[in-house]
Order: C-alpha cells, then structure tokens, then sequence
C-alpha cells in the first residue's frame, strides 16, 4: 500500500464521523415545531460539502506525505465535522428551536467557515503542489466560501442568511457537476 492509501483511511474515518453526526442531527432537525428551513439546508449543504470534499480527497494522492502534510489533510474533515457538531450541538433531541439555536451558534459555525476557506486556500502551497512563492489559482468555491462565511459572520438578518445558504447550496452542487471521474487502477 501507498503513503496515500494509509493517510486516506484516516481522512476516510473523520469523513465518515461527520457524515454519521449530520445524518443522525438530520432527523431531528426536521422535525415539526423544531425545525427551522434554514437550519435544515445547512445540515443538507454540509453533508452535500462532505461527500464532495471526500471525493476531491483523490487529486491530493500524488502528494510527497510528510507528517504537517497528513494534519493538514486531516483538518479539511476535522472543520466539517466541528461545524457540523456546531450546527446540531451534542444532543440534537434536547434543542427545542433550531432556528434559535442556529442564530445562538452561528458566529462558531461561519468562522469555521472563514477558517475552512483559508485552509484551502492554502493548500496548494502547505501539500506542496505549488512552490511557496508561485501563484496558485484559488479556486472559486472556496472564495465563495470565505465571502459567504465573512457574511455569515456580519449579518444576523435571516433573510441574508438565506441568501448565503443559496448561494453555498447551489455552489456544492456546481462542484458535483465538474468533478472528475476517478479512473480505475490498471
């Protein structure tokens, strides 16, 4: 096995913890009298992010790995899985409006969004794809991540809220749309 297939495993498994913590807050998320719309799209927009971000994990596999280069990998799941905790809390069943509890949270859950954004912004340099002093085109959903986090973070108004949650929705699906295949092993 290669460097890669072992690192992958690790990312696979963080991956999957917050896959399960967004599946499980799902159910309770929609439920009459708790629920709250916007709430609900993010829970669907960041399992949507996940799976896309589990699949892009592939064109990092050529990487030359060295420990700082697996923490750095790992923090993409790591923020996904934390905004994901932020988003449901611990015990999802006990939140008695997500709509409050998501305006309660919010400032927690955009900055991580603001932190995710720069993570990928700079990957491309810390994984070692691109020499520290070139230029890397960043690519454009993670500036539209770390505008619409910013904005989060700004505004309180639901209406710009739900503005954002669009925007990062339809973003997400955009990526499903342009990924590649990954080609089987010969």
């Amino acid at each position: 096995m290669s460097h890669f297939e072992y690192i992958s495993v690790a990312i696979a498994l963080v991956f999957a913890l917050a896959v399960g913590r967004l599946l499980a807050g799902l159910s309770p998320s929609l439920e009459s009298g708790r629920r709250y719309s916007l709430h609900a799209a993010w829970v669907v927009g960041l399992l949507l992010a996940a799976v896309m971000q589990w699949w892009v994990i592939w064109r990092i596999s050529h990487v030359a790995w060295t420990p700082i280069r697996f923490l750095w990998a790992l923090a993409i799941p790591g923020i996904i899985f934390v905004r994901a905790g932020v988003l449901l809390s611990a015990h999802p069943d006990e939140v008695a409006s997500f709509r409050d509890h998501f305006f309660a949270h919010r400032i927690q859950f955009f900055a991580l969004g603001v932190i995710g954004g720069i993570h990928a912004a700079m990957s491309p340099w810390v994984l070692g794809i691109v020499p520290w002093l070139e230029f890397a085109p960043v690519h454009p959903n993670t500036i539209s991540l770390t505008v619409l986090s910013t904005l989060g973070l700004i505004f309180k108004d639901a209406r710009v809220h739900a503005l954002i949650v669009l925007v990062s929705l339809l973003g997400v699906l955009s990526a499903f749309y342009v990924l590649p295949a990954v080609e089987p092993a010969a």
